[in-house]
């Protein structure tokens, strides 16, 4: 239920945009949607730009915008050939085979390491009763 202060502000969004309101605040509510992602994204990749800048040891506050320019590019070069190596991974028949073995790999040795943890448990159980 709205009160009288919902109610009114709902008629002049009703004025504003329209009879179809829903829909239009559903766009709208999608384009805020797309707005944030793509600020998250912005912001991830100055983020690795600024970590690359760091492993290379650069002064981006020395550069000049030409020399900026290409700094970011390169970075940009580099962001991307991580990118399409994390997209190969997952969508070629090798990465996805890659990645299955890797997995079966970590839980061989998870058994493993628990099977080896239960005898050297026994073995310690054997030698406190020896002891005793």
């Amino acid at each position: 239920m709205y009160n009288k202060n919902q109610n009114s502000v709902y008629k002049s969004i009703k004025e504003m945009y329209g009879h179809n309101t829903s829909a239009t605040l559903n766009d709208q509510s999608r384009q805020m949607n797309l707005e944030e992602q793509y600020l998250a994204l912005d912001e991830e990749i100055d983020e690795a730009i600024l970590a690359i800048a760091e492993e290379e040891n650069v002064d981006l506050s020395s550069l000049t915008e030409k020399q900026m320019d290409e700094f970011i590019g390169g970075a940009l070069k580099k962001i991307g050939k991580k990118i399409g190596s994390g997209i190969k991974s997952r969508v070629t028949t090798t990465g996805r085979t890659d990645r299955a073995n890797k997995k079966a790999d970590k839980i061989e040795k998870k058994t493993a390491d628990r099977a080896n943890l239960n005898k050297a448990k026994e073995r310690l159980k054997a030698a406190k009763a020896a002891r005793k």
